[in-house]
């Protein structure tokens, strides 16, 4: 990205890829959000970016910013999904769990495929104390996703011991399938 921005610093996908690099690999948030000004800057038509920055900024509890750069993102790509899961996941963290909730229902209807869909609703399920759709939507998620496997032991050990033998199923089935160079300790 950086040779790129040095041959030619008006490219605006090059500030929003370098954005994502400083938030996700860095961890710096102020860089990040200069890169992602930058991007919207040059390009303000970029849904892409609108959608990464208002992630970063519901990653820093700035939740009325972020739901203001997600609408940009949907009304510049009101197609893409993914913009559509982060309301959902912003009207949760605000703890308005009804609306995430009546977002989601309406998202699955319109796309039952999209397995992120099923992640923010067992996320909303969660806060709300309701464990048997938290696991519902766990389980969804986890077959959307094509991990069919994890599915079924997870749901399984739900139903024969709830919680802790639905988790304690899942760590037990990933243990076994860790490569044998993770098995070995460390010296």
């Amino acid at each position: 990205m950086r040779c790129a921005l040095e041959i030619d610093p008006s490219l605006a996908e090059a500030h929003a890829a370098l954005a994502v690099l400083k938030e996700e690999v860095d961890w710096d948030w102020a860089g990040a959000e200069a890169e992602y000004h930058r991007a919207i800057e040059l390009n303000p038509n970029d849904a892409v970016a609108h959608h990464f920055y208002s992630v970063l900024l519901e990653n820093l509890i700035r939740l009325p910013e972020s739901m203001a750069e997600n609408q940009i993102a949907l009304a510049l790509d009101p197609a893409s999904p993914q913009p559509h899961a982060n309301e959902a996941g912003i009207l949760t963290d605000m703890r308005r769990y009804d609306e995430a909730i009546t977002k989601l229902n309406n998202l699955i209807a319109s796309n039952p495929e999209f397995p992120p869909y099923y992640g923010y609703g067992a996320e909303v399920y969660w806060h709300q104390g309701n464990v048997d759709a938290f696991v519902a939507d766990t389980v969804m998620a986890m077959k959307k996703n094509g991990r069919a496997e994890r599915a079924e032991i997870f749901e399984s050990g739900y139903r024969k011991g709830r919680l802790q033998a639905a988790c304690t199923g899942l760590i037990e089935f990933l243990k076994d399938r860790r490569a044998p160079s993770m098995s070995r300790p460390m010296k």
